[in-house]
């Protein structure tokens, strides 16, 4: 259900309704005045409609609310150097993860897993569709179904920083592109 508020042409409030289960409501209004139709609900974005001057007995306005994206907010989890095991921190914000998907039976997740630079690009694909399958199959033992979260290894083709190929970057460099990031698919 929405609240609906209904504005004169003077943006004075005439009427303040609760849409009933259909998201429908009735009020009655004089025919010769232009009105405006505000609806709210929580988690929706207000959105408004303008009914112009009309001498029919009877006018209907629809006014669609579209829903606000919940933000959620995981860090990646890393990878140590040529592995593919989850490590103690990213249990942490796997547990993390598992608990949104289980407050949010709907919500799918894609997973992207990156390696770094080190190694040829062949190898680090195969890599991080392992890490792939290990980020996966972490949440699917915590009781998500499989259909809810799939992913693909990207290898070394998005680095967060500079250092790619034969870079000399310190280990701490490298560690930030051994990752899985998650993307929630829209409904």
């Amino acid at each position: 259900m929405a609240d609906v508020v209904i504005y004169n042409a003077n943006n004075e409030v005439v009427a303040n309704r609760t849409t009933n289960e259909n998201g429908e409501i009735q009020f009655n209004y004089a025919c010769d005045q232009a009105f405006k139709v505000v609806a709210a609900k929580e988690l929706y974005t207000e959105n408004s409609v303008a009914v112009e001057k009309t001498d029919a007995q009877e006018v209907s306005a629809q006014v669609l609310l579209d829903k606000i994206p919940e933000v959620i907010v995981l860090n990646p989890i890393f990878f140590d150097l040529d592995k593919h095991a989850i490590t103690e921190q990213g249990t942490v914000e796997l547990d993390k993860l598992v608990a949104i998907m289980a407050s949010h039976p709907t919500m799918i997740v894609k997973v992207q897993s990156h390696t770094d630079a080190r190694g040829n690009d062949a190898y680090n694909m195969k890599l991080s569709v392992r890490r792939v399958k290990a980020t996966v199959e972490y949440v699917i033992s915590k009781g998500i179904h499989a259909h809810r979260i799939f992913g693909s290894g990207m290898g070394e083709t998005q680095l967060v920083n500079d250092c790619g190929n034969n870079a000399d970057c310190a280990e701490e460099a490298h560690q930030a592109n051994r990752r899985s990031e998650f993307i929630i698919v829209p409904e």
